[in-house]
């Protein structure tokens, strides 16, 4: 199983919650996190946080706005069409 490389662990983490919340994590999340990934790869942190009662709440728009949440948050930009 990979892992996360410690030294970034934190930068992913803040970005993922970024990406998935549109907040910054707060410090307790961020440690817990950053602890985590030394046996988890990011990709099962992304399944946790999406799991929690506030990555469900994220999630129960229409895909579409789900998926224009996450292009805005991460590029900066809407899907494109195609």
């Amino acid at each position: 199983m990979a892992t996360l490389d410690l030294s970034s662990a934190q930068a992913k983490i803040a970005s993922l919650y970024v990406s998935l919340f549109g907040r910054a994590p707060d410090a307790a999340g961020l440690q817990f996190w950053s602890n985590a990934a030394a046996t988890q790869s990011l990709a099962q942190i992304a399944t946790a946080l999406l799991s929690s009662q506030e990555g469900a709440s994220a999630a129960r728009t229409d895909a579409a706005s789900f998926v224009t949440a996450l292009y805005t948050a991460t590029l900066g930009r809407a899907p494109s069409a195609t």
